[in-house]
């Protein structure tokens, strides 16, 4: 008799704690889709070659920008467990004016920015509805311009498509405002690197570096 109770015992201590498991797996992990929006300020550095009058001579510009943008962004992801979660992110840049001096050339143009990144996000809990951010994500960037270059008595009207990679990092954190929903907020920094660009009429290659820093806003929806 006394065996019989002790394996019931164990039963039951088992069969609780796989209940206990379950439960707390559905609370604490599953999918979740949010969108966010960012206000961010672009460092540009690039290096312009373009020919000249009939292609008779080759002109090559370094210059530096500095400008703001608004953007915002889907994603969709999986909860591993209260502390990590990963993401798939699609950000779209609002498109940009920029006009630029530079030694004997003008560049005068519009561009936009769209990335496809997947994410890693470690949330330690901070509060009793708060968590630490700290995420950090990678992928491929794609951008788009339209410039119009003027160097002395040639004026030349270029669209370029670019694509790269992109890497960053976000630290912030995260509020929960409902049992299935939350805010996640805090501040951005993105590297691009685009490499060797050509125009579509080929006049015009250029080298670019980008590095962004902002801030984020956003919220998730859990399953």
């Amino acid at each position: 008799m006394k065996n019989m109770s002790l394996a019931k015992l164990i039963v039951g201590i088992v069969v609780s704690g796989a209940c206990t498991n379950v439960a707390w797996a559905d609370a604490n992990s599953g999918v979740f889709i949010g969108s966010s929006f960012t206000y961010v300020r672009s460092s540009v550095d690039f290096q312009t070659t373009f020919d000249g009058i009939f292609g008779l001579y080759r002109h090559t510009v370094t210059m530096k920008e500095s400008s703001g943008s608004l953007g915002g962004s889907i994603r969709a992801g999986y909860i591993i467990s209260p502390n990590h979660r990963t993401y798939f992110e699609f950000n779209n840049v609002a498109k940009t004016e920029h006009d630029i001096d530079g030694s004997n050339v003008h560049i005068k143009g519009e561009q936009s920015f769209k990335t496809f990144t997947l994410g890693y996000a470690f949330t330690p809990s901070s509060g009793e509805k708060s968590r630490f951010l700290l995420d950090v994500h990678v992928g491929r960037a794609s951008a788009r311009a339209r410039e119009t270059i003027t160097s002395g008595f040639t004026v030349m009207k270029e669209d370029m498509k670019f694509s790269g990679t992109v890497i960053g990092i976000k630290l912030g954190g995260i509020y929960e405002i409902i049992e299935n929903g939350e805010i996640e907020y805090g501040v951005k920094m993105d590297g691009y690197s685009y490499g060797d660009l050509t125009s579509q009429s080929g006049r015009i290659t250029a080298k670019r570096e980008q590095t962004d820093v902002g801030l984020f806003i956003g919220v998730n929806y859990k399953f």
